[in-house]
């Protein structure tokens, strides 16, 4: 089973905060590529493509995606509790 967790930032710098909070609990982003099909690459992770077409259209308009792959349902959480403190919005999702 794979287990990723998304998270999206309307705020830059608390992106990057963010991302640097995730790199010391020991997470590390994904890096997707933003430019070329980011929507079926979402999907490919086991995002439905409904939620990975608005998630490359919030891209589009400004906000930051952060994808975290992570090794059981518990460390998604923890991703979760993370993303919360910087007011991302996220969600973890299984394939």
């Amino acid at each position: 089973m794979t287990v990723i967790v998304l998270g999206l930032s309307k705020d830059p710098t608390e992106a990057l905060d963010l991302m640097e909070a995730l790199g010391l609990a020991g997470f590390a982003d994904q890096g997707l590529d933003g430019k070329d099909g980011l929507a079926g690459q979402l999907a490919s992770r086991g995002v439905p493509m409904a939620e990975a077409e608005a998630y490359a259209e919030s891209v589009r308009l400004g906000s930051a995606l952060i994808c975290i792959p992570v090794g059981s349902e518990a460390e998604g959480e923890q991703a979760m509790e993370i993303m919360d403190e910087y007011h991302a919005l996220g969600r973890v999702y299984l394939s």
